[in-house]
């Protein structure tokens, strides 16, 4: 029954994407932009709480337990153990983004540093390491040790909600079916996404080496081939297939990686790492609880003035709208106490209480808290 549900729900929602598209994309706009700014502080705060967790575990007594019985021995090497975790957690992602995301944050960093500066590109490499970095893996690492710890110590089936049934609170357990539906459903686009990505850039990199046409053809049929690639390996089970092919993964990645470093500029290769690394780890409570300030600002204060270019530069805050950041010179804007916002007039840099219900307190370019 939850296997038809996540499949009809699915389904609903491909049809969805195929017949009204725009609608599709505004109701999951809407969606991210309500979630992003009402619950981002809650997933800041559980995804640091994931990664202390993991530390606790993975250095308390609780690390030496073992996954299975008493007796068993590993399935696998150290290094395919490792290559199949970095296949299946990283991915096409990592191929995709490990170069877009960097050019992203040089070009648009966060509010208070200017794009396209050294102190940009510091920071995006150093964003870049903090969302490849400890968090997802601890992420990853929590939901992995809940499903293994009651399948292969409890003898439970390898579902998420095997973990949540095995909670001491009555109402939870009633939970299970609804945590399997949201997973798979989780889990197919999850997949969709990765390989819709993959997709979109070995055609890229197929036309820049060999001239194939980027177009809706050539990447379907690039679909096709890595499905068929993906159901051998799954056929074939984890001790063939996934593993031989995560090995040739990781091989190829080490293999890239050390011409990158070789035939690159190699000491500012090193460079940029050791002093992203440490900068990575000195800032790495404030990156984890760090949210934007503009909406508080909103909400509090009234703020005239210029709107500096680093505010702009967080481009898709809901709070700011299109025309208050062009540029240094693209107007005023006054954001009133109860989210009253309206037009300020050139040179209106001060005034009492505005006569429609707050009171106005202008700062000059300090629209963008660091």
């Amino acid at each position: 029954m939850q296997l038809i549900v996540s499949a009809g729900l699915i389904l609903a929602i491909v049809l969805w994407g195929v017949i009204a598209p725009d609608s599709l994309g505004g109701v999951f706009d809407t969606l991210l932009t309500v979630i992003t700014r009402d619950f981002g502080w809650l997933y800041l705060w559980v995804v640091l709480g994931l990664v202390v967790l993991a530390m606790v575990l993975a250095f308390s007594r609780y690390g030496d337990l073992k996954l299975g019985a008493e007796d068993d021995e590993p399935e696998f090497s150290v290094g395919s153990w490792f290559a199949m975790l970095f296949a299946a957690g990283m991915g096409i992602g990592l191929v995709f983004w490990g170069v877009a995301e960097p050019i992203s944050h040089y070009g648009a960093p966060p509010p208070g540093i200017a794009p396209n500066t050294p102190e940009a590109a510091n920071a995006a490499m150093r964003y870049s390491f903090f969302h490849w970095g400890l968090h997802p893996w601890a992420v990853y690492s929590i939901v992995a040790l809940a499903i293994a710890f009651f399948q292969f110590r409890k003898g439970g089936s390898a579902l998420v909600s095997t973990a949540v049934e095995s909670l001491p609170w009555a109402p939870l357990k009633k939970l299970g079916p609804v945590v399997n539906v949201l997973a798979v459903i989780a889990t197919a686009f999850g997949v969709a996404a990765s390989l819709g990505m993959g997709a979109l850039q070995i055609n890229s990199g197929l036309n820049a080496l060999m001239g194939l046409p980027v177009g809706d053809a050539s990447q379907v049929g690039i679909i096709v081939v890595t499905t068929v690639l993906f159901l051998a390996s799954a056929v074939t089970g984890v001790t063939k297939g996934i593993k031989w092919l995560s090995n040739v993964n990781l091989t190829l990645a080490a293999l890239l990686t050390l011409a990158v470093f070789t035939m690159g500029p190699t000491v500012a290769i090193i460079d940029t790492f050791t002093s992203t690394l440490g900068s990575y780890v000195s800032e790495f409570v404030r990156m984890s609880l760090r949210m934007t300030l503009l909406g508080l600002v909103g909400e509090l204060v009234a703020v005239c003035g210029p709107v500096h270019r680093a505010c702009v530069a967080w481009p898709h805050h809901p709070r700011i709208h299109p025309g208050h950041g062009a540029g240094a010179h693209a107007g005023r804007f006054c954001v009133v106490l109860g989210v009253r916002r309206h037009r300020a007039q050139p040179g209106n840099h001060a005034g009492p209480a505005d006569g429609r219900g707050g009171e106005r307190r202008c700062v000059h370019r300090a629209v963008c808290p660091l």
